[in-house]
């Protein structure tokens, strides 16, 4: 397949949201002005390296997996996941902490059609563990800061459409 979505529609707030999202990881500077903060080389990749993991086993299949084409993947059963993958792979064990570290790592959920409720990110690909490299995880403070920086910095017109 090409790099296209496969024509999955992904649920997103707005598209001013969106596109302060796409570009959070882009910038080398916060609202302020200075150079932004990373966490170290250890931490980096740990979240979509674990979640590799997890789905690679075949013994968490019927928990987690990957769609059929390998371009996303879906909890199957958030009870089951919470119980026995998070305890082995995550410090929390709650299941809205782990979606909170799944939205903060740019992953998108898919709101419409077969592979409805899966979660997609161009990066993470079934087969590629290789291109977490090149994913960053945004704090959701940040990108709200980004958002205030940006409608506040420019003019007060808003795009239509």
């Amino acid at each position: 397949g090409g790099r296209s979505g496969g024509g999955h529609a992904v649920r997103r707030g707005s598209a001013e949201s969106a596109a302060s999202l796409s570009t959070a990881g882009t910038g080398n500077s916060n609202s302020t002005g200075g150079p932004r903060r990373r966490r170290g080389p250890s931490q980096n990749f740990m979240f979509p390296t674990k979640l590799h993991k997890i789905l690679s086993r075949p013994d968490f299949s019927h928990i987690i997996s990957w769609t059929a084409d390998g371009r996303a993947w879906k909890v199957l059963d958030k009870r089951l996941f919470a119980a026995v993958v998070m305890p082995e792979y995550f410090s929390q064990s709650k299941y809205p902490s782990f979606v909170r570290q799944v939205n903060g790592w740019g992953y998108r959920r898919i709101a419409k059609g077969p592979d409805k409720t899966a979660y997609y990110h161009e990066m993470f690909l079934r087969g590629c563990d290789h291109l977490v490299k090149f994913m960053d995880r945004t704090a959701v403070c940040e990108a709200r800061s980004l958002q205030a920086a940006a409608a506040g910095g420019a003019s007060s017109s808003k795009a239509s459409g």
